[in-house]
């Protein structure tokens, strides 16, 4: 099985749907987001991007623990996305395991510095990045699958 752990901003739009969904044979989208997961209009509108036959879900981060951790949605090929890495650190810090995790896209906002085209980060992204890194988690940025893997150790030293 194929278990993608994601950080973009955008969470659900083209880049994910054909960059990675359909390359890589994924049948789930997974949306992890207190927010969008308590929203049934945005979750409605992210609905509509995700192609047919996949099959997607919106959880709360308590919720998305619990549902990783009972192997509900093991059998599925999914990409799991969250919009921060403050949420990537919340998962990681309640004992989901992530052998990897990509960060994707997390986009301009004025008081960050930017490290490429689709990546800005600001001091709080650094420490919680380097917080998932002492849990043994790789992390990379690379924003469509033919993309080369870049460390994101090589980015933020």
């Amino acid at each position: 099985m194929t278990h993608i752990f994601r950080v973009d901003d955008r969470l659900i739009h083209g880049q994910v749907v054909v960059g990675w969904c359909k390359r890589l044979n994924l049948n789930a989208i997974i949306v992890v987001n207190d927010e969008v997961a308590n929203d049934p209009l945005q979750k409605d509108l992210m609905n509509l991007a995700v192609p047919k036959g996949v099959k997607s879900f919106f959880f709360t981060i308590d919720e998305c623990v619990k549902k990783l951790k009972s192997s509900e949605i093991d059998n599925y090929d999914y990409i799991l996305l969250v919009n921060s890495s403050s949420d990537a650190l919340s998962l990681v810090e309640r004992g989901i395991i992530m052998n990897e995790l990509n960060i994707g896209g997390l986009h301009y906002k004025s008081h960050k510095t930017q490290y490429s085209s689709s990546l800005f980060l600001d001091d709080k992204d650094i420490e919680n990045i380097k917080k998932i890194m002492s849990h043994f988690v790789k992390i990379n940025t690379q924003p469509l699958p033919d993309d080369v893997k870049i460390d994101i150790k090589k980015i933020i030293g």
